[in-house]
C-alpha cells in the first residue's frame, strides 16, 4: 500500500491524490509548503482546494499558478480555491 485511501479526493467521480497536487505545487514554487484538501461541493461531491504557505510573506500569483498546474495535472486535480498563509500566521 503506497497511500492511504482516506486521503483521496473524489471530485465529479474522478479520484485526485492530494500528494500529487502538493508535490507539483512545491516543484513550481520551490520553498513553499502546500496542503491539498477536499471541500464539500453540492455539484461535484468534493472540490480540490489548496493552502500554500509562502516564504517571507511573498505571495505568488494565483492565476499564473493555476495556468501552470493546468499544464501538469488532470482537470479534476486543478484547485477550485487557493488560500495563502504566511509562515508567521498561527494555526
Amino acid at each position: 500500500i503506497l497511500q492511504r485511501a482516506d486521503r483521496v479526493i473524489i471530485s465529479g467521480g474522478e479520484l485526485v491524490q492530494p500528494t500529487v497536487v502538493e508535490t507539483m505545487v512545491m516543484k513550481i514554487l520551490p520553498g513553499t509548503r502546500a496542503t491539498c484538501m477536499g471541500a464539500k461541493d453540492p455539484d461535484w461531491g468534493e472540490r480540490v482546494e489548496l493552502v500554500i504557505e509562502c516564504i517571507e510573506d511573498e505571495r505568488p500569483d494565483a492565476n499564473e499558478l493555476l495556468q501552470t498546474l493546468k499544464n501538469h495535472l488532470p482537470p479534476a486535480a486543478i484547485p477550485k480555491a487557493i488560500y495563502f498563509r504566511s509562515p508567521s500566521a498561527k494555526a
